[in-house]
């Protein structure tokens, strides 16, 4: 996982970020 991802609250990769850290 990508760090700013998890930070986020995503789960995935940086699309993940994009669409609200959900998918």
């Amino acid at each position: 996982y990508d760090d700013i991802d998890f930070i986020i609250g995503g789960v995935y990769d940086d699309i993940d970020i994009i669409i609200g850290g959900i998918i």
